[in-house]
């Protein structure tokens, strides 16, 4: 069973409102209005990766091999979900 408010006792924590979960697999990625995206292990919350967005973080998704992100700057981030690079950023229109 997954208790997300578990997650919240590690250093590696979110320090204002989740605002996106997704579960894929094995992984949780949890983002916020703190700017962080935070990738744990299901099964045991050992942080995987830590990201810092320029802005809040509004929603996310994830994949075998990626993570996007997006906020209120209309930047929509997508990174490889393994080393954690950003691959490429693009801006939505309107």
């Amino acid at each position: 069973m997954l208790t997300l408010c578990h997650f919240g006792l590690h250093k590696n924590h979110h320090d204002d409102i989740v605002s996106s979960i997704k579960i894929h697999g094995l992984l949780v990625a949890v983002a916020g209005w703190d700017r962080k995206i935070i990738i744990r292990n299901i099964h045991n919350s050992e942080v995987i990766h830590t990201f810092e967005q320029g802005e809040e973080v509004y929603c996310i998704d994830m994949n075998d091999k990626f993570v996007v992100a997006g906020g209120p700057d209309k930047k929509v981030t997508v990174r490889d979900l393994k080393s954690g690079n950003v691959l490429y950023n693009f801006f939505s229109q309107g």
